[in-house]
């Protein structure tokens, strides 16, 4: 218990170090100007780090496994794993946010949501102690941006300018007191 503890904190002080530099960073910008929010490299690179290491120890236990019950079934594991991380991968490679001049859009492995600024109804944010997610709703659909994208801080003023302080005044004041 203590151990799981331990490890969530290390991960929430480590994750807020992130956030705080990411949060700052301007974002990307496509051919047209509209700025890109997408996840950092360093979130890749970590999960190819865990794909290498998961892959490593799956193939030390495939090779020293004395049971053929016990391989296979290591074998199906590492499979899966691998598979997982790799669709992993795929999910941060291709993720992005899109802020155009009059709308929001999410780009995911599945399709393409889109909210027009001034058909945002609400904004809110949560906050699960280890990140910050803004969330916006509007015309039935449902945005949701962390505050680890590189340029969220751009986007976060945009946003203020498009739908107006006063809808944002809950959210600014959550991602304040949580990247301090």
């Amino acid at each position: 218990m203590i151990q799981v503890n331990l490890t969530r904190i290390l991960a929430g002080i480590l994750n807020k170090k992130l956030t705080k530099g990411l949060v700052k960073k301007k974002g990307g910008r496509d051919e047209i100007g509209n700025l890109i929010l997408k996840e950092s490299k360093i979130i890749t690179i970590i999960a190819i780090m865990l794909f290498i290491i998961t892959f490593a120890a799956f193939a030390f236990f495939i090779i020293t496994a004395t049971d053929a019950e016990n391989r296979n079934t290591l074998i199906a594991m590492s499979l899966m794993f691998g598979i997982l991380f790799i669709i992993l991968a795929i999910y941060l490679k291709v993720s992005k946010k899109i802020i155009t001049e009059d709308s929001v859009i999410n780009q995911g492995l599945i399709g393409k949501k889109i909210i027009k600024f001034d058909s945002i109804e609400t904004i809110e944010c949560r906050n699960n102690g280890n990140n910050v997610r803004l969330i916006l709703k509007g015309n039935g659909k449902k945005i949701i941006i962390p505050a680890m994208l590189i340029g969220f801080n751009e986007f976060f003023e945009i946003l203020e300018k498009k739908v107006g302080q006063e809808k944002c005044m809950d959210a600014k004041f959550k991602i304040e007191s949580f990247i301090k």
